[in-house]
């Protein structure tokens, strides 16, 4: 399975989309075609249900109903966000998940309002697993965050990142490539990235 996600803005108006692929010859059969076709049926029964008047926990229930139909689970820990210019994960957030670890605010949808819809499905638990964190290549800047940095590299590349890349997302080869992962390591460990 191959997942495609992309996003770009125009003057800070975020678009942003995803798709799943499978490469293979012939049908997807068996689970497979079980968890994208929960994946999917989620993903556009929650964008039915965002609309002025509906809440963010209705979304919440509708998509895990869709999930137990095909025999699988919605992963925890992805969340949907309201998205505003310049901000990519606003305070309005839908839970995919609902459980007693996770709580979020009730909030109702309402006109002029834009949300990044995320779904992911799995066959398994519903429990995501790191693998390996330096594998990760996309951060983001914590802007409510700060702390003391104590590498040169580290205080280089923040500065850096606060210039070119102040709230949105970017790839760590768009930084100066030698100083990059040393200063990166310390950003991610004191949670500035």
């Amino acid at each position: 399975m191959l997942k495609i996600d992309m996003g770009c803005h125009i003057d800070g108006f975020i678009a942003v989309v995803a798709h799943t692929h499978v490469l293979q010859e012939g049908p997807v059969t068996g689970k497979a075609a079980d968890v994208i076709a929960a994946a999917n049926t989620a993903a556009e029964v929650a964008l039915r249900l965002v609309r002025p008047g509906k809440k963010n926990s209705d979304v919440t229930e509708a998509i895990q109903k869709v999930a137990a139909a095909y025999d699988c689970k919605i992963v925890e820990g992805v969340l949907s966000h309201q998205m505003k210019q310049f901000v990519i994960d606003a305070n309005k957030v839908v839970l995919s998940v609902s459980n007693p670890e996770t709580r979020v605010d009730d909030a109702e949808f309402e006109e002029n309002e834009v949300y990044s819809i995320d779904i992911v499905t799995s066959t398994g638990e519903g429990k995501p697993k790191l693998i390996d964190e330096k594998q990760t290549t996309i951060y983001k800047r914590a802007v409510d965050k700060t702390y003391s940095l104590k590498m040169k590299a580290s205080r280089f590349i923040l500065s850096e990142i606060n210039q070119k890349f102040p709230i949105m997302p970017f790839n760590a080869r768009d930084l100066e490539e030698k100083r990059a992962r040393l200063g990166l390591l310390e950003c991610v460990n004191h949670d500035l990235l």
